[in-house]
């Protein structure tokens, strides 16, 4: 995880003037601890969502000791049937590039987020190949919008796309992030 991904996700939820507190939140493919400047480090979004939840296939606790509330293959339809229209606000920070069928994920975010939330995905366009856990895509904005509006996601009709850019390391070329409302 990068700050900054941290500190962009807060300026743009400002921009859009969407409240963050007192909601309930869901973080995909985190835990309750991450690799932050090669140090293991509490997740910085429990400081703006002291009670999200955690949702991880296996990864950050096998190798990191993270905690999670339900750990899950997120592509399963089955396992995340009791999540559905479950959360305001749900977070991908850094997972989807280590995702198989990233227009079944992001039909799953859409899924879980309740009508009106809001999802926010951060991602990697460049970056070095790092297989641990499997490493299978790189995404420009217009690919991560593609995960979204593609007749392929189920959810494409139901989710509306507010913002889609560069991240604040544009000067690296490295990440890109999306905020999405789930319309119905």
């Amino acid at each position: 995880m990068r700050l900054s991904s941290i500190k962009d996700c807060e300026y743009v939820f400002d921009k859009f003037k969407i409240n963050r507190k007192d909601v309930a939140a869901c973080d995909i493919g985190g835990t309750d601890t991450v690799s932050l400047d090669k140090k293991i480090v509490p997740n910085p979004i429990l400081e703006i969502h002291p009670d999200i939840f955690f949702l991880d296939r296996g990864f950050n606790v096998e190798t990191m000791g993270g905690k999670v509330h339900a750990r899950i293959d997120f592509l399963d339809k089955k396992s995340i049937e009791n999540l559905q229209d479950k959360f305001d606000i749900t977070y991908c920070f850094n997972t989807l590039v280590h995702v198989p069928n990233p227009f079944l994920f992001c039909e799953h975010l859409a899924y879980i987020t309740k009508p009106g939330g809001f999802i926010y995905v951060s991602t990697l366009f460049s970056w070095s190949y790092h297989p641990s856990p499997k490493d299978y895509f790189r995404y420009s904005p217009e690919g991560l919008r593609e995960c979204f509006e593609n007749e392929i996601n189920k959810m494409s009709g139901k989710v509306k796309i507010l913002w889609c850019d560069w991240e604040s390391d544009i000067k690296s070329g490295k990440t890109v992030a999306l905020l999405a409302q789930r319309l119905e």
